[in-house]
């Protein structure tokens, strides 16, 4: 969805390409390249591509719940070999907060698009471009613009899927966890040094604890696994079976 905002806001520059190329030998002013802009936006909003994009957020945070319910369970399942059942925890408040931090990225999105459309469309009208470079210069601000939607809805994802994770496996029970990464070129140096430690949720330290001979440590500086910008990290759940707040069913 987010992607095609980008295509939609590139659709509708280019759907006045020609009204552009037909000022560019007068060598017009500021006031008509925020004209053309304007007109641009307006296209754009017709299509209604913010709006349809807002009403899926909050069926995004939804399906991102649903997934890691389902991941949860299935590894419990396969520590414990019994179905159990654990008292959910109220999650209302932070996809109700995730949802709205997500409006204000969006909307986010079609804002700098425009701001950014304005001095391109300013500069060639002032210095009389070739509308080569000028359409140059917008194919860029859409592989720009593109990129940008695909890394806010990758991080954002991500980062809900790591609330999501910790709340629930603290609301059951558990107290640490071990870091596991993607194991490939992109991950952050810093996550590879955690790859295969253990760690305390926040709140949960106890000091001189170890586990499977290594020790349970305090993460100090930085955020849990998936919860910094674009980290494909997981916290794997490490289930203390005698204190885990469950019932089999």
């Amino acid at each position: 969805m987010l992607r095609a905002v980008a295509r939609v806001l590139h659709e509708a520059t280019m759907s006045k390409i020609d009204l552009i190329k037909s000022m560019l030998p007068a060598r017009q002013d500021e006031a008509d390249s925020e004209y053309i802009v304007g007109l641009i936006a307006s296209v754009y909003a017709a299509t209604g591509a913010t709006s349809k994009t807002l009403s899926v957020a909050a069926r995004i945070a939804s399906q991102v719940r649903g997934y890691t319910q389902e991941e949860f369970y299935a590894i419990l399942r396969s520590a414990l070999r019994v179905n159990i059942f654990i008292p959910e925890p109220d999650l209302r408040k932070l996809l109700d907060e995730w949802t709205a931090q997500n409006v204000r990225l969006i909307k986010t999105i079609p804002e700098q698009y425009f701001g950014q459309l304005q001095g391109i469309v300013s500069r060639g009208l002032v210095e009389g471009s070739m509308i080569d470079d000028m359409a140059e210069d917008i194919e860029k601000l859409y592989e720009v613009t593109s990129r940008k939607a695909q890394l806010i809805a990758r991080d954002q994802v991500g980062s809900l899927n790591g609330m999501i994770t910790q709340q629930r496996q603290m609301t059951a029970g558990i107290t640490f966890y071990q870091w596991s990464s993607s194991k490939d070129a992109r991950v952050r140096e810093s996550h590879i040094e955690r790859e295969g430690r253990y760690y305390f949720w926040p709140g949960k330290a106890v000091p001189g604890m170890t586990f499977n001979g290594k020790p349970v440590l305090t993460l100090y500086n930085g955020k849990p696994p998936g919860m910094e910008i674009n980290c494909r990290c997981v916290a794997l759940p490490i289930i203390p079976i005698a204190d885990l707040t469950l019932y089999r069913v």
